[in-house]
């Protein structure tokens, strides 16, 4: 029996577009790199991971809504953190945003807790610059290496294609197939 390779399906997959560009990821705002999920421009996939966590755990997802045409918020809860009780004290927000620039995403940890809290911030990102063609048709391309041209930036290229990724006062972490920003 040959293999088929179909279409991933993108119904349970939180969009923001502004062309060329368009980012897909889950319900939560991580972009997975698996199926159709990423940041694409142009006919490529410029950004295929973009995994948040707070203190080595995801965010525990509570919703999702449009703040504008081109801009998406995702809100979870690190419930680990803040007053101990029933009622989380703890809110991550995460708005992606796309503009004539490309993507911005703001990260904010809100806190209602009596006390201060303190957590380590990481968000992990990978790059395949697959051709959209092939994403579509469900094939997986390997990630690309990362490097640091410059202190708090990160950048990927192949076949004179160059994406850059902005993490000001990011401690960079590059290791594996992903890069890793601590804040």
């Amino acid at each position: 029996m040959t293999a088929r390779h179909l279409q991933p399906l993108l119904h349970d997959l939180v969009g923001v577009v502004l062309a060329p560009t368009s980012a897909l990821g889950d319900s939560a705002g991580q972009i997975r790199p698996l199926g159709v999920q990423g940041v694409f421009h142009a006919d490529s996939r410029v950004l295929s991971r973009a995994e948040l966590r707070v203190d080595e755990r995801e965010p525990e997802a509570i919703g999702h809504a449009p703040v504008t045409a081109h801009a998406t918020r995702f809100v979870g809860l690190a419930r680990w953190l803040g007053d101990p009780g029933a009622d989380p004290t703890v809110r991550v927000e995460r708005t992606r945003r796309l503009d004539q620039h490309g993507l911005t995403e703001e990260i904010h940890l809100v806190s209602t807790a009596a006390e201060p809290v303190s957590a380590t911030v990481t968000l992990d990102l990978g790059c395949d610059l697959a051709p959209i063609e092939r994403v579509k048709t469900g094939f997986t391309s390997p990630p690309l290496p990362a490097r640091a041209p410059a202190p708090g930036q990160l950048s990927w290229a192949t076949g004179g294609a160059t994406v850059t990724v902005t993490a000001a006062d990011a401690a960079l972490d590059l290791a594996g197939d992903r890069a890793t920003a601590p804040g």
